[in-house]
């Protein structure tokens, strides 16, 4: 059976995987950007990756691999 990743949405889960070091995957509208990047930091309005890149929260999905 397939495994559906949960999607991160509260600054609590962005956290979490931050300090976890956890890897997760970026997409928008539905067509995956990134994978297997992690966050080096956050905010209410976005996230930074260790891929350099910087992911406005509102245009983009946010999903824990």
């Amino acid at each position: 059976m397939k495994q559906i990743n949960r999607q991160i949405v509260s600054d609590h889960d962005f956290e979490r995987m931050r300090v976890f070091s956890q890897l997760i995957a970026v997409y928008r509208d539905n067509e995956l950007l990134d994978g297997n990047i992690r966050i080096v930091t956050h905010s209410e309005h976005s996230v930074t990756c260790d891929n350099d890149i910087t992911y406005i929260k509102t245009n983009h999905q946010f999903y824990r691999l």
